[in-house]
C-alpha cells in the first residue's frame, strides 16, 4: 500500500516537558487510522504538527513525510505547507467557532477554499460548489446558509460548515479532530457516511481523532492508543477494541459503556422547580442594512413543560431544533417572545441588559441557576486566569468570599472535575484557557458552574468535548451533585447513552416543538413519535459497531 503519511519518532516538547514522545505512525491511501486517548494525550498536537500549525512555544523533533514530497514537514517552509493545507491535506477542527471567521459569511469562507486552490475559476462557480457541499453535509436551506454568518448558525451547523470546507477540494489525506462532537446522532451518521464515501470513492487516507470508541469502530481499520504522549497499544480495530492488551485501553473501553441509571421515584406530589407555559421564541432578522430582509425564525413554538424539583430532564433533538434556545431562556440570558417561565415559583424576568445590549441574569438567578455551555472556547474569557474564571460566579453571592477561600474552592473544583496531573493546583489556576486542551477547557467550564452548588443546573452538551473516561467522571459528578443537594438538572445532549444514564425523563424537540415527553424507560423502550424512533435507530454503540465489522 502506498503510504501517504509517514511519521517517525515525532517528539513535541514545551520547555522541559515532553508532550508527545517518539510517536510513529503511517497512513496509506484509502487507509483509515484512528487515534484515541484522554484529553492532553497528544492527539490534536499530532494533527497540528502535520500541517505546521503548532504554537511557536513548542519544539519538535522527528520526521513527517507526505506522499512523494521529499521535504520533512516539520522543517518545510510556510509556502510549501500553504500549498498542502486545505488542498492535498485537509483538517476538520474540533471547535467550529474558533476555526470560522466571525466577520465573513459562510459562503465566502467556503468559496475562499475553492478559489485559493483553483478548484473553481470564478466566484460564482465557487459559491455553487459551496452550496453543493452544504447540501452534502445536510445543512437546511444551503443557499440561505451561504449568506449567514457563523453566529447565526447552531453549534452543530457550524461544525458541518467546517466539514464542508475540508471536503471541498477532495483531499488525498483527511485529518479529523473530533469531527462529529457537536452533532446530533442523526446528522452524525450522515456526516460519517459522507466522510466514509469520500475515503472510499477517492482512495483518501484518513487519520481520525475522537473520544467516541463507537465512531472509531465504525470509521477506522486500525487504531492507536495514546496515554500521556506515548503509544501504549496499536493494531486492528477488531483486535484492540475486543481483546485489548494494555490496561489503559481496557479502562477506556469499560468507560465507554454507559450503564442505564435505575429509575428514581419522586414524591407522589413533587414540587415544581420549573414551569414553562406556552413559551415561544421568534428571532427577527438583524444586520439587514446591506442584505435582503430575511424571514423571521421561529426557534420555539408553544412549549409547555413542568419539571419537578430534584428531577433530571434530558432534552434531545437535532441541531437548530431549539434545545439551546430553551436553556438560554431558563438561564435568564434571553426572554421568550410569548409565554411565561417560573423557577421555584418565581417568574423569570430574562435578566437585565448591559450597556452593550447583552443580557445578564439578576443576582439570584446567577447564584441558584448555572449553565454549562456547549463550546468551551467561546464561554471562557481568554484574558482571565483560570482562578478568576472558576470563581466568577461567587461574586454574585451576598456574602463576600475571601481570597484564600476563593483559591481553596477553585482548587477543590479542579479536583472534582478531574483536572489534575503533574502540575499543582496553584499552577493550573494561574494559567489561561489557551494553555489547555478542548476537553480540559470544558472541565473548567463545568467547575465554574458547580462552584455555587446551584439548585438548578442547566447543561448544554456538557460532556461532548470530553474523552470517555473523563465523561464517566463528569457524569458521576453530576449524579452525585443532584443526589446530595437535591438540585434539578436539565441537560441537552446528542449522546442518547448519556441521557439514558443520567435522566429520569426525556423531552424530544423537533422544529421548535416538544413532540414527545416521557420517562426515560418508556421513551427508550417504546418511542411513539417517528422522529424519536429515527433518533434511536441512528444512535451508535461500541458493541453494535464491532458486531457489524465482524459481519
Amino acid at each position: 500500500m502506498n503510504k501517504l503519511l509517514r511519521i517517525h519518532d515525532l517528539t513535541i516538547t514545551a520547555g522541559e516537558k515532553t508532550l508527545l514522545d517518539r510517536f510513529s505512525i503511517s497512513v496509506g491511501s484509502g487507509e483509515r487510522v484512528g487515534l484515541i486517548g484522554e484529553s492532553g494525550s497528544g492527539k490534536t498536537l499530532t494533527l497540528k504538527a502535520i500541517l505546521g500549525l503548532l504554537p511557536n512555544n513548542l519544539a519538535t523533533a522527528g520526521e513527517i513525510y507526505f506522499a512523494d514530497h521529499e521535504t520533512n514537514l516539520l522543517t518545510a517552509s510556510e509556502k510549501q505547507l500553504a500549498h498542502l493545507r486545505g488542498n492535498a491535506i485537509s483538517m476538520v477542527f474540533q471547535e467550529p467557532l474558533k476555526a470560522l471567521n466571525p466577520l465573513h459569511t459562510v459562503g465566502k469562507q467556503i468559496a475562499e477554499a475553492a478559489l485559493i486552490h483553483n478548484t473553481a475559476k470564478t466566484r460564482a462557480e465557487a459559491l455553487r460548489l459551496a452550496a453543493d457541499m452544504l447540501a452534502a453535509v445536510n445543512i437546511p436551506d444551503p443557499h440561505r446558509a451561504l449568506k449567514s454568518y457563523p453566529h447565526e448558525l447552531s453549534g452543530g451547523q457550524r461544525q458541518r460548515v467546517i466539514i464542508a470546507i475540508a471536503l471541498l477540494n477532495n483531499p488525498r489525506l483527511l485529518l479529523c479532530d473530533e469531527p462529529t462532537t457537536a452533532l446530533d446522532v442523526t446528522v452524525q451518521k450522515q456526516v460519517l457516511d459522507v466522510i466514509s464515501s469520500l475515503v472510499t470513492d477517492h482512495h483518501t487516507g484518513l487519520l481520525f481523532v475522537t473520544h467516541d470508541l463507537a465512531v472509531i469502530a465504525r470509521m477506522c481499520d486500525s487504531v492507536t492508543v495514546l496515554k500521556e504522549g506515548r503509544i501504549v497499544e496499536s493494531g486492528p480495530v477488531s483486535q484492540v477494541l475486543t481483546d485489548p492488551a494494555h490496561e489503559y485501553t481496557r479502562r477506556l473501553i469499560a468507560a465507554s459503556t454507559v450503564h442505564e441509571r435505575p429509575a428514581v421515584k419522586l414524591s407522589s406530589v413533587p414540587e415544581t422547580a420549573v414551569s414553562i407555559r406556552d413559551v415561544s421564541r421568534v428571532f427577527k432578522p438583524s444586520g439587514v442594512m446591506f442584505r435582503k430582509r430575511a424571514a423571521e425564525k421561529v426557534a420555539l413554538n408553544g412549549i409547555n413543560l413542568e419539571i419537578p424539583r430534584g428531577s433530571r430532564l434530558g432534552i434531545v433533538g437535532e441541531s437548530g431544533s431549539g434545545k439551546t434556545t430553551l436553556l438560554r431562556l431558563l438561564a435568564g440570558l434571553d426572554s421568550p417572545t410569548s409565554g411565561a417561565i417560573e423557577i421555584n415559583g418565581q417568574p423569570l424576568s430574562g435578566g437585565k441588559r448591559t450597556k452593550r445590549g447583552l443580557r445578564t441574569p439578576d443576582g439570584a438567578a446567577a447564584i441558584q441557576t448555572q449553565l454549562v455551555f456547549q463550546d468551551p472556547h467561546s464561554s471562557l474569557n481568554p484574558r482571565m486566569r483560570i482562578l478568576d474564571i472558576i470563581t466568577e460566579p461567587l461574586t454574585a453571592k451576598p456574602n463576600r468570599v475571601s481570597s484564600a477561600e476563593r483559591r481553596q474552592l477553585a482548587a477543590d473544583m479542579l479536583h472534582e472535575v478531574g483536572l489534575t496531573g503533574d502540575a499543582s493546583a496553584d499552577e493550573l489556576l494561574s494559567r489561561y484557557p489557551h494553555e489547555f486542551s478542548g476537553g480540559q477547557r470544558q472541565r473548567i467550564a463545568i467547575a465554574r458552574a458547580l462552584i455555587t452548588k446551584p439548585s438548578l443546573l442547566l447543561a448544554d452538551e456538557p460532556v461532548s468535548a470530553l474523552d470517555v473516561s473523563v465523561r464517566e467522571q463528569i457524569l458521576r459528578l453530576l449524579d452525585r451533585l443532584t443526589a446530595e443537594t437535591g438540585a434539578t438538572l436539565v441537560i441537552v445532549s446528542h449522546d442518547l447513552a448519556t441521557i439514558k444514564n443520567l435522566c429520569d425523563t426525556v423531552a424530544v424537540v423537533y422544529n421548535g416543538e416538544i413532540v414527545e415527553h416521557a420517562s426515560t424507560d418508556k421513551l427508550f423502550s417504546h418511542p411513539q413519535h417517528s422522529y424519536t424512533q429515527k433518533l434511536l435507530a441512528a444512535s451508535l454503540n461500541l458493541r453494535g459497531e464491532l458486531a457489524a465489522k465482524h459481519r
